[in-house]
């Protein structure tokens, strides 16, 4: 967006400003606001950001699903081990006391 450089001129001289300091003070003012408008975001660079975040969101809930899912299942796995282990001792221990 450009800005009106002669409108400025003009309010600076309503203001009290002398004509002859208005107008480059204006096109200081208004080369600043170019320059300055180099580095602001438009709106289809916010747009673009928010879907890649909103994406890169969505990712990131579904790796975190599948790190629970993996979690879930390796809990169950130690628990079918360890269940496993307690059962083999207790067996080994029933067999050694009617052995003795």
């Amino acid at each position: 967006m450009k800005i009106d450089r002669l409108k400025i001129a003009d309010a600076l001289v309503e203001a009290g400003i002398a004509a002859d300091k208005a107008s480059p003070l204006a096109k200081a003012f208004g080369e600043a606001y170019d320059e300055a408008e180099k580095d602001m975001a438009s709106t289809e660079n916010v747009d673009r950001i928010i879907a890649k975040s909103s994406a890169d969101m969505h990712k990131l809930g579904a790796d975190l699903h599948k790190a629970n899912a993996d979690i879930q299942a390796a809990i169950t796995r130690q628990t079918v081990w360890i269940a496993t282990i307690v059962a083999a001792g207790v067996g080994i221990i029933i067999a050694v006391s009617r052995l003795g």
